[in-house]
């Protein structure tokens, strides 16, 4: 018998790279979204439901090795304008799956929590898993409440889980333009439409390449992790201004940037300590941000 993998919020950007992987292993796929897949895969079973309401489907959970919850309902900005639904639907719908999860004996629950948003801004130059955690956007907190739901569970009645907080993954197949900056600035390039930067561009970001992400979310699978907590990106931080650099030189033309007032909601810098992921999971990024702007830039060549 095939183990069981379940896939929340696999219809979306890290889903879809990640159930295309799991798909060439021997595993029984379920991927759950509340929107239909953009592209099905012959051997993943697709159910499109509401993260809400799964109690409506729990029969589908029984026999599950693992469950990916890579759902969010929000993003930083809206979260903030919502934070009851922010709450209702990811904190109320993670602690309603975590009771899916205790009633069916599920083997291990992998979540991607948000490497930026829990620590906030802060004076460490380099955030490690041990860092303060200050998050100042709902959803930042929210991703945090979940974290020690997963914890409390893991202590309580022994369901394992690992807790990834991830930087700013990109690559092809990310669509919404609301997320995904490299995504959104090299779409905008290539049409030669103005660039919008929300202050004046010094803020960093660790940018990790979509299939380094994938590599990792499929080591952690096989490996107890007792709700554990692990930074996961590049390990190397890029200022805004630096990543339109390295887009016009890889397009070898200037790009149009209008810079605004900077947004309460954004974080100045996100600079990770990834050693701790690394050693635990034998793993490390592999694709440089020159690599993956290329690669992504190769991507949209059918589309320009």
């Amino acid at each position: 018998m095939k183990k069981k993998i379940i896939v929340l919020g696999g219809n979306g950007f890290i889903g879809q790279s990640l159930i295309k992987e799991l798909s060439n292993l021997n595993y029984e796929i379920l991927s759950i979204d509340i929107n239909a897949p953009p592209k099905m895969i012959t051997n993943v079973n697709y159910i499109t439901h509401d993260f809400t309401k799964l109690n409506e489907i729990e029969n589908v959970f029984e026999y599950c090795s693992v469950i990916y919850h890579l759902v969010s309902t929000t993003i930083p900005e809206t979260s903030n304008k919502n934070p009851n639904f922010d709450i209702e639907s990811n904190l109320i719908g993670s602690i309603n799956l975590l009771e899916i999860a205790r009633r069916n004996n599920t083997g291990k629950i992998i979540f991607t929590s948000s490497g930026g948003t829990v620590y906030g801004n802060q004076s460490d130059s380099i955030l490690s898993e041990s860092s303060f955690t200050n998050p100042i956007c709902s959803y930042g907190i929210v991703k945090l409440s979940i974290e020690k739901y997963l914890k409390m569970y893991n202590y309580l009645y022994g369901i394992d889980s690992c807790i990834l907080r991830i930087s700013n993954p990109y690559g092809s197949n990310q669509i919404n333009t609301n997320q995904g900056v490299i995504t959104n600035f090299c779409r905008n390039a290539l049409n030669g439409n103005e660039i919008t930067i929300w202050g004046d561009g010094s803020i960093s970001r660790d940018f990790i390449y979509i299939s380094d992400l994938v590599n990792l979310l499929i080591k952690v699978k096989d490996q107890k992790s007792n709700a554990e907590i692990f930074n996961v990106g590049s390990g190397r931080s890029t200022s805004i201004n630096e990543l339109i650099n390295v887009i016009e030189n890889l397009l070898g033309k200037n790009i149009l940037v209008k810079y605004l007032q900077d947004r309460e909601f954004d974080l100045h810098t996100t600079n990770f300590d990834i050693s701790k992921v690394k050693s635990a999971f034998n793993w490390k990024p592999e694709i440089s941000l020159s690599q993956g702007i290329q690669k992504l830039l190769n991507s949209f060549s059918i589309e320009y």
